[in-house]
């Protein structure tokens, strides 16, 4: 563990040998607490956590020492959890949270003597990816062993409703759980998840899964491989200095308006695999966008004549993709633009119809709702 004195010191330094080494820490209450330690008596416990002296996070006195007592620091090894995995302070009413493998604790600060409580909340549940581990205000969202949920210092809510677990174990390389971040972009109200899935080299992740906490809706994206996401503080520009970006202001990647521009806003960021950090603020990507399937009364056969897309931008398409049976092949036709009426016309006859929208790369788009079918009973037309 380092430290740096703002207006004193030049450099991070380590702190004393005293101190442990650890994997992971926080701020609970007045105390720096670290988990997953490591020290020169112990060695590696890596279900301990230990908290330094009370409001001075460079000292970390003799754990059973009077001093140590005094100054309320302490160590607490947490049973049959596994690794602890993450920290996390003041979420909801609780004073912080420690997640393992297997199970979450609830911290409580109680004074001394015990100076902390740790209660069991998740006796069964943990995370096998620490940086799956992310904070929205009182609540944090991170990756079970079944599903994706928000905890708020005291219940897990599973989010995924068994619809995207599946398909994200599926498609992740499960040798490589370290390799998964996180990140929140408050403005958007979404929460991104970085991962290796097919397609990755040596775990390197290549793709994100998206959760929308207002919406409860999810997405996907694939935007190359990258290293890890997290918000970073964007760097400041003047007009001036613009001239060093581009000589053209029309010419400039991001608008004006940008937060990208503004030193000292948080946003959304990546490190690339040249290890350069990278904002998502460029052009849209390509979306697609597939409806629920649909049929008729009693699995009756319908005639699929068109849909109007529902997208307030850019110059989607539709592709209807029909099967005859629940199990059965998809066959996907042919792509088509709206005409004047607002509807793209796509004329074909199945028992199960779905569609799917695709919005070019580069529109410029906010919202997409769906489509609004129009079909009937086949043969009464």
């Amino acid at each position: 563990i380092q430290s740096y004195v703002i207006g004193t010191s030049t450099d991070f330094a380590d702190l004393d040998s005293a101190a442990p080494k650890a994997r992971y820490l926080a701020a609970i209450k007045n105390f720096v607490f670290a988990g997953n330690t490591n020290d020169t008596t112990d060695g590696a416990v890596p279900n301990r956590v230990w908290w330094s002296a009370y409001d001075d996070p460079t000292d970390w006195p003799t754990i059973g020492s009077a001093d140590a007592a005094e100054k309320q620091s302490d160590f607490q090894d947490l049973a049959d959890g596994g690794w602890v995995q993450g920290i996390l302070g003041g979420l909801g009413s609780a004073d912080g949270a420690v997640f393992l493998e297997n199970k979450i604790f609830r911290v409580t600060y109680i004074g001394p003597p015990a100076i902390f409580q740790f209660d069991e909340i998740e006796g069964a549940r943990g995370t096998p990816a620490p940086g799956s581990i992310v904070r929205l205000g009182a609540f944090a969202f991170y990756l079970g062993e079944d599903d994706f949920y928000a905890f708020d210092g005291s219940n897990s809510i599973p989010i995924g409703d068994q619809r995207v677990a599946k398909t994200f174990f599926a498609d992740l390389d499960q040798s490589y759980f370290s390799r998964i971040s996180a990140a929140i972009d408050p403005i958007n109200k979404l929460v991104f998840w970085s991962y290796p899935g097919s397609g990755s080299t040596d775990g390197t992740p290549n793709k994100l899964l998206i959760y929308n906490w207002s919406t409860k809706g999810w997405s996907t994206g694939e935007p190359g491989s990258h290293e890890i996401i997290g918000r970073t503080q964007s760097f400041g520009q003047t007009l001036e200095s613009l001239d060093n970006i581009s000589a053209s202001i029309d010419a400039l990647a991001l608008s004006l308006d940008s937060r990208a521009w503004t030193g000292g806003r948080l946003i959304l960021s990546a490190f690339d695999t040249s290890h350069q950090l990278n904002y998502f603020t460029g052009s849209n990507l390509e979306a697609v966008i597939d409806t629920g399937e649909f049929t008729g009364p009693n699995r009756q056969r319908v005639y699929f004549d068109g849909a109007a897309i529902l997208v307030d931008g850019g110059t989607p398409t539709l592709t209807v993709l029909t099967r005859e049976t629940p199990g059965g092949a998809l066959t996907t036709s042919a792509a088509t633009t709206a005409g004047d009426d607002g509807v793209a016309y796509n004329r074909v006859s199945s028992r199960y119809i779905r569609g799917r929208v695709t919005i070019p790369a580069g529109s410029s788009w906010t919202h997409a709702q769906g489509i609004e079918p129009i079909f009937v009973p086949d043969g009464s037309r």
